[in-house]
């Protein structure tokens, strides 16, 4: 569905304009117009930005996956039990395939199940494995969302809501400045595209 995504503009505008009608269903009062062009753009630019640092891109992505295997062997390593290291990163890699195919919002409850089911398959006992199972979705899925929403709720006790005129004082006046340079520098951006797609 991604590589669809990443490469389609017809599927990822559809998925855009689908997104774009439920939030204005939801929130009457503000509506969100441009979300397909502007769901486009950005895709674009990710895409152009992927492919300028596509090694980065990928030892990033390879190091999130590693470090998510670590952080199962640290958690098994906890419960106190001996494992094969091996059988558990098949038990992994099985999981995260798994995980690919959205079933519960998160993989909440399939996930659990999968790796769990999985190391006990690999020879973990099933105590140990239900323990081990639960501290890791602890640190790799709870804890970033509990930290994420406080950070962002207090972004907008900051900052305000989405749109909101900025203060000009203080650290205020330097968000509007940013916000002012970033939007000259987008229109830049588009300029030189523009100028660089001209015959």
């Amino acid at each position: 569905f991604s590589a669809v995504l990443m490469s389609s503009d017809l599927a990822l505008r559809s998925v855009a304009r689908a997104l774009q009608w439920l939030v204005n269903l939801i929130r009457r009062h503000h509506r969100v117009t441009a979300w397909p062009r502007r769901f486009v753009e950005q895709r674009n630019a990710v895409r152009a930005e992927l492919g300028r640092n596509w090694l980065r891109a990928t030892l990033l992505v390879a190091g999130n996956v590693g470090f998510d295997y670590v952080s199962l062997l640290a958690a098994l390593r906890a419960t106190g039990t001996h494992f094969n290291a091996s059988l558990v990163l098949l038990a992994f890699a099985a999981t995260t395939f798994v995980a690919y195919f959205p079933i519960t919002p998160g993989g909440i409850g399939v996930v659990e199940a999968t790796l769990s089911g999985l190391l006990v398959l690999a020879g973990v006992p099933s105590v140990d494995a239900l323990q081990a199972t639960f501290a890791f979705r602890l640190a790799t899925y709870w804890l970033p969302i509990i930290t994420g929403g406080t950070l962002y709720a207090f972004f907008r006790r900051r900052y305000g809501p989405l749109g909101a005129p900025t203060p000009v004082d203080g650290a205020g006046e330097r968000v509007a400045e940013s916000r002012g340079a970033l939007a000259r520098t987008d229109r830049l951006v588009l300029e030189a595209r523009s100028v660089r797609a001209a015959p």
